[in-house]
């Protein structure tokens, strides 16, 4: 008798409700998003759902003015108004398919050294699996390590 194991796929573990930038959104209200989700990964999709983008918090704090600068609180929102998403989004993201294996995402994850996986199919966003989906699974899936 052949009994094989079930291989965990993406879909087992992606979030479906994913908060989404469109690439004429600015800077500022992805500040703003970051702080009130409280997320660091923001899939950037076109009108139709389709995948153009991603923006990490990392990709932000990269380029975000600190607060050592001699520059209001005030004139930083402004500037950061005047930046869209589109200038600097990560274009086209590595991305994961429902139906492939945790495996395979988590080694693209670690070898690319890449915090998050937008999930779609035919172009369009499904879902996005983060390295917190990951953490969370060990208790949900109630993993033990051998001694």
């Amino acid at each position: 008798m052949n009994h094989e194991t079930y291989q965990p796929k993406v879909k087992d573990l992606m979030t479906n409700e994913v908060f989404t930038l469109f690439p004429d959104d600015d800077l500022q209200f992805l500040e703003d998003a970051m702080d009130w989700q409280r997320i660091r990964h923001v899939p950037v999709i076109d009108h139709e759902t389709n995948l153009v983008g991603v923006l990490t918090q990392r990709d932000f704090l990269r380029l975000a003015i600190s607060d050592l600068a001699n520059i209001s609180k005030e004139e930083r929102m402004e500037l950061y108004k005047s930046i869209k998403v589109e200038e600097v989004m990560t274009k086209s993201p590595f991305t994961a398919r429902p139906d492939m294996s945790l495996e395979q995402a988590s080694e693209m994850m670690g070898e690319f050294k890449i915090g998050c996986l937008p999930v779609t199919e035919n172009a369009k966003l499904v879902g996005i699996l983060t390295e917190s989906d990951f953490v969370k699974s060990f208790n949900k899936w109630n993993v033990s390590f051998a001694d």
